[in-house]
């Protein structure tokens, strides 16, 4: 299964330059997270899973897989305002 790089919601306008940035080969090692925040990502952001179901999936508790999901999420933000 292909992984799709995390969209921050934005407006419906720049949505479409900002996928066509990230698959730009320049991009990529930006977007690039350790897989240890990235995994808690992608399944409850991409595959949907609840908090619950993707900590018993990789093996943690709830509150390590949402500083996890933060951080992740954190670092995605400051790439951004780069």
């Amino acid at each position: 299964m292909a992984l799709k790089p995390y969209l921050p919601r934005t407006r419906p306008s720049i949505r479409p330059r900002l996928s066509t940035d990230l698959n730009c080969a320049r991009w990529k090692p930006r977007w690039r997270l350790p897989e240890s925040q990235r995994a808690p990502l992608v399944l409850v952001t991409v595959a949907g899973l609840s908090q619950a179901e993707a900590a018993e999936a990789l093996g943690l508790n709830i509150k390590s897989l949402e500083m996890r999901i933060a951080r992740a999420r954190e670092k995605l933000r400051s790439k951004l305002r780069v």
